[in-house]
């Protein structure tokens, strides 16, 4: 069969253990009610299943308790088992009044959702299908049953009828109600996960170059207000950091770069930067009209970087940035922009880098 995860592992895992857990304690504790009532009413054959299926649930939790996926089939199967048994014999012993035929809801929605709590896709669009078919002429069955049929056991108490119905309606709907929760709060997770994915650099967290185009575009064709300053980073000597110490150093290097680009442009709004490519930064920075006061900010970061060495084994990694900086101050195409700032940072790199070039 054709499988492929609909979810990352860890968040998968997640979801599927926090609807296991649910499942199983819900269900224990319905069967401890159902046992105590069935115990009072004198129904001694489903009072002696209700025993076998608390054993059942509490056994679950061992299986639960060690966790992977081959487990978790295993409790998906016994507890559609399980259920199905005691939903036909409770109708059969007790009678139609009662509502566990509204056990069939909980069956199909769960069932439904089967592939997303396994976390895998697969071509089971028939079977759930079949499956869904399946529960409707069971409950069509289960019907023709009762009206046929008189229970073995007759309970006539009006309250005990009703709070039992109640009781089943509530846990077939209440399952229901459960898993779509479960799902589309993973669902929320996953279109989150997905857009950071398409917006971001994996490695940085900073913008990607698509984005800060987008970003650019918005902001300097008219529709953004404001003045506007362009600025290229450049890590100096980076190939030199990769051949001496690795790649891993490098990334290092980068993602510790990232961290005081993160830090600027989440106490200034004002502040956009992305991973253009490589050892290479773009931001975007909307200032007041003081053309100094940009120039002083970038300054500042450039020497905070150029104070601090990165730790890496036993090494400590100096690291200096060089900067081109170009204010918009005209109607030009972005990427026009991005060539000017691009040729400051070449002559800053030229004139013996680590510095800001206006």
């Amino acid at each position: 069969m054709d499988e492929q995860q609909l979810l990352p592992k860890e968040l998968s895992e997640r979801y599927l253990k926090r609807a296991t857990w649910i499942i199983n304690i819900s269900l224990l504790v319905f069967h401890v009610s159902f046992a105590v009532f069935f115990w009072f009413n004198s129904a001694e054959y489903m009072f002696l299943y209700n025993g076998f299926s608390i054993v059942v649930y509490l056994c679950s939790f061992l299986l639960l308790k060690k966790w992977n996926y081959e487990n978790s089939e295993r409790y998906i199967i016994t507890i559609f088992v399980e259920m199905y048994f005691f939903m036909i014999l409770a109708i059969v012993y007790l009678g139609w009044e009662f509502g566990f035929q509204n056990y069939c809801i909980a069956f199909t929605s769960s069932f439904l959702f089967v592939d997303f709590y396994q976390n895998t896709k697969s071509n089971s669009k028939a079977k759930k299908i079949i499956f869904s078919l399946f529960n409707v002429l069971l409950y069509i069955f289960l019907y023709m049953e009762s009206q046929l049929y008189a229970p073995v056991y007759q309970i006539d108490s009006v309250i005990a009828i009703r709070v039992l119905y109640i009781m089943n309606s509530l846990a077939g709907f209440g399952f229901f109600i459960m898993f779509l929760l479960i799902y589309y709060s993973a669902i929320y997770h996953m279109k989150s996960a997905l857009l950071q994915t398409a917006e971001r650099d994996p490695l940085t967290g900073l913008y990607n170059r698509r984005t800060m185009l987008q970003i650019l575009n918005h902001r300097l064709s008219g529709e953004g207000t404001g003045t506007y300053a362009i600025a290229m980073f450049d890590v100096d000597f980076f190939k030199s950091v990769n051949d001496t110490y690795g790649h891993d150093a490098g990334d290092k290097v980068l993602k510790y770069l990232s961290k005081h680009f993160k830090t600027l442009s989440e106490t200034n709004h004002d502040f956009w930067i992305s991973r253009w490519g490589g050892e290479e930064f773009l931001a975007l920075y909307r200032y007041d009209g003081d053309s100094a006061a940009v120039i002083s900010l970038f300054e500042q970061l450039r020497k905070d970087i150029e104070s601090n060495k990165i730790s890496y084994e036993e090494a400590e990694i100096p690291i200096t940035i060089t900067i081109g900086l170009t204010f918009v101050t005209e109607e030009k195409e972005v990427k026009e922009w991005i060539k000017d700032a691009d040729a400051l940072l070449y002559l800053g790199k030229k004139n013996g880098r680590n510095r800001v070039m206006v």
